[in-house]
């Protein structure tokens, strides 16, 4: 597990390795980890495309709740849009090789079902 850099002064962001999921054993071991991870972590929130293995009333009683990356960016694109623009353009700028325009960043974040927050965010493409 590893920090992400600081993109909000409020929000921190956990990296936890993908474990794969052979069995439901396996899946309720990686659940757990994941789980603990964001309770040690002062989680309220899980970002994860895996939504069916993270069961409302089993995260409830921590104060978490799992909510796909789309969601997540989309939701704090209407709250902070200055800020997501702003971190969205030095993500874009960190790729050297090859380097990557506005149109393939928008296009990238479709690829894994980030299809409303790119499309959000076309009207900020100038400033990506």
């Amino acid at each position: 597990m590893r920090k992400s850099p600081r993109v909000f002064d409020d929000v921190s962001i956990w990296f936890v390795a993908h474990l794969p999921s052979q069995s439901s054993a396996t899946a309720v071991s990686q659940f757990g980890t994941i789980l603990a991870a964001a309770i040690y972590g002062g989680a309220n929130i899980i970002v994860t495309m895996n939504l069916r293995d993270f069961i409302e009333s089993a995260l409830a009683g921590f104060g978490i709740e799992a909510m796909h990356p789309d969601m997540f960016i989309f939701g704090i694109l209407d709250n902070r849009q200055s800020e997501v623009v702003a971190a969205l353009h030095r993500l874009r700028n960190s790729f050297k090789n090859p380097p990557h325009t506005a149109a393939d960043l928008s296009a990238n974040m479709k690829r894994p079902a980030l299809m409303a927050s790119a499309d959000a965010l076309g009207m900020f493409v100038d400033n990506l």
